[in-house]
Protein backbone atom coordinates (compact mmCIF):
# COMPACT_ATOMS: atom_id res chain seq x y z
CA UNK A 1 0.00 0.00 0.00
CA UNK A 2 1.58 3.44 -1.09
CA UNK A 3 2.17 5.83 1.47
CA UNK A 4 -0.72 8.35 -0.30
CA UNK A 5 -3.06 5.27 0.12
CA UNK A 6 -2.52 5.33 3.75
CA UNK A 7 -2.78 8.79 3.88
CA UNK A 8 -6.07 8.60 2.34
CA UNK A 9 -7.87 5.98 4.25
CA UNK A 10 -6.14 7.46 7.93
CA UNK A 11 -7.82 10.92 6.76
CA UNK A 12 -10.93 8.90 6.22
CA UNK A 13 -10.85 7.11 9.55
CA UNK A 14 -10.49 10.82 11.05
CA UNK A 15 -13.67 12.11 9.42
CA UNK A 16 -15.29 8.63 10.41
CA UNK A 17 -14.16 9.28 13.88
CA UNK A 18 -15.25 13.04 13.77
CA UNK A 19 -18.69 12.59 12.79
CA UNK A 20 -20.05 10.61 16.21
CA UNK A 21 -22.30 8.92 14.33
CA UNK A 22 -21.73 5.74 16.70
CA UNK A 23 -22.22 3.79 13.72
CA UNK A 24 -20.20 0.88 12.45
CA UNK A 25 -17.07 1.07 9.90
CA UNK A 26 -16.47 -1.13 7.59
CA UNK A 27 -12.79 -1.30 6.14
CA UNK A 28 -13.06 -3.84 3.23
CA UNK A 29 -10.20 -4.39 0.66
CA UNK A 30 -7.82 -6.79 -1.13
CA UNK A 31 -5.81 -9.15 1.61
CA UNK A 32 -1.77 -8.21 2.56
CA UNK A 33 -2.58 -4.45 1.69
CA UNK A 34 -2.17 -2.89 5.24
CA UNK A 35 -5.96 -2.69 6.67
CA UNK A 36 -5.58 -3.84 10.19
CA UNK A 37 -2.09 -2.34 10.52
CA UNK A 38 -3.57 1.24 9.84
CA UNK A 39 -6.91 0.52 11.68
CA UNK A 40 -3.99 -0.93 14.61
CA UNK A 41 -1.99 2.80 14.29
CA UNK A 42 -5.31 4.91 13.49
CA UNK A 43 -6.49 3.48 17.01
CA UNK A 44 -3.53 4.09 19.05
CA UNK A 45 -3.02 7.62 18.36
CA UNK A 46 -6.91 8.73 18.24
CA UNK A 47 -8.43 6.43 21.37
CA UNK A 48 -7.58 6.13 24.75
CA UNK A 49 -8.47 2.35 24.20
CA UNK A 50 -8.71 -0.06 21.75
CA UNK A 51 -9.72 -3.82 21.52
CA UNK A 52 -8.94 -6.08 18.62
CA UNK A 53 -10.89 -9.16 17.80
CA UNK A 54 -9.92 -11.17 14.64
CA UNK A 55 -12.68 -13.77 14.34
CA UNK A 56 -10.64 -16.13 12.09
CA UNK A 57 -8.10 -16.40 15.05
CA UNK A 58 -8.30 -17.39 18.42
CA UNK A 59 -9.31 -13.76 19.50
CA UNK A 60 -12.47 -14.38 17.56
CA UNK A 61 -13.16 -17.76 19.14
CA UNK A 62 -12.66 -16.43 22.71
CA UNK A 63 -14.78 -13.39 22.00
CA UNK A 64 -17.62 -15.78 20.54
CA UNK A 65 -17.57 -17.91 24.06
CA UNK A 66 -17.70 -14.74 26.00
CA UNK A 67 -20.59 -13.70 24.14
CA UNK A 68 -22.38 -17.15 24.58
CA UNK A 69 -22.01 -16.15 28.04
CA UNK A 70 -23.35 -12.94 28.27
CA UNK A 71 -26.19 -13.65 26.00
CA UNK A 72 -27.26 -17.11 27.69
CA UNK A 73 -30.50 -16.44 29.70
CA UNK A 74 -32.58 -19.15 31.82
CA UNK A 75 -36.37 -18.68 32.85
CA UNK A 76 -37.05 -16.66 35.94
CA UNK A 77 -33.90 -14.58 35.44
CA UNK A 78 -33.57 -11.31 34.34
CA UNK A 79 -32.00 -10.81 31.00
CA UNK A 80 -29.21 -8.73 29.73
CA UNK A 81 -30.40 -5.44 28.26
CA UNK A 82 -26.88 -5.38 26.13
CA UNK A 83 -25.20 -8.85 25.87
CA UNK A 84 -22.43 -7.43 23.42
CA UNK A 85 -21.59 -4.88 26.16
CA UNK A 86 -21.32 -7.69 29.23
CA UNK A 87 -19.17 -9.90 26.29
CA UNK A 88 -16.80 -7.59 25.41
CA UNK A 89 -16.40 -6.49 29.11
CA UNK A 90 -16.05 -10.20 29.45
CA UNK A 91 -13.46 -10.27 27.06
CA UNK A 92 -11.23 -7.57 27.97
CA UNK A 93 -12.05 -6.63 31.58
CA UNK A 94 -10.65 -2.58 30.65
CA UNK A 95 -14.03 -2.41 28.62
CA UNK A 96 -15.78 0.72 28.43
CA UNK A 97 -18.61 2.31 26.92
CA UNK A 98 -17.28 5.67 25.77
CA UNK A 99 -15.97 7.45 22.82
CA UNK A 100 -12.75 6.83 23.73
CA UNK A 101 -12.78 2.92 23.16
CA UNK A 102 -12.72 1.73 19.74
CA UNK A 103 -13.45 -1.99 18.86
CA UNK A 104 -11.54 -3.25 16.14
CA UNK A 105 -13.05 -6.88 14.55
Amino acid sequence: MSVELKRDIYKKLADWKKERTGKVLELSGARQVGKTFILKKFARENYKYSIYINMVEDTGKAFLKCLDTAASWEPGCERIEKPIHRALDLYDGNFEDTEEVLIVH
